[in-house]
């Protein structure tokens, strides 16, 4: 719904300052830390995660912070999520005993 240039939308009510106030408050006091929590430095870096996490290979295991990956199965390929959002393929992770350079 539309809403005229002084904020005032249907029936009187009002939108612009409250809700982009509210909405901004709600990014600094809930999405920010969360985004942080979980490693990430943005909203764009979660999106740029899984924009690109569509594209991973068959097999591939997504590692979001710095907690090791638990026994992968044969053939799963570790990847690590960087604050920015992008994957890269996690060289020294072991699976089966055996590390990313096959010894």
């Amino acid at each position: 719904m539309p809403s005229n240039k002084s904020g005032v939308g249907p029936a009187g009510s009002l939108w612009g300052a409250q809700i982009t106030s509210a909405s901004r408050a709600v990014i600094r006091d809930v999405l920010a830390p969360t985004y942080a929590g979980l490693g990430f430095e943005s909203r764009a870096a979660v999106k740029r995660a899984a924009r690109e996490g569509w594209d991973l290979p068959n097999g591939a295991v997504i590692q979001v912070g710095d907690e090791p990956l638990p026994g992968l199965s044969e053939g799963a390929v570790p990847y690590k999520v960087n604050p920015d959002g992008s994957l890269v393929p996690f060289a020294g992770v072991i699976a089966n005993g055996v590390d990313a350079d096959g010894d």
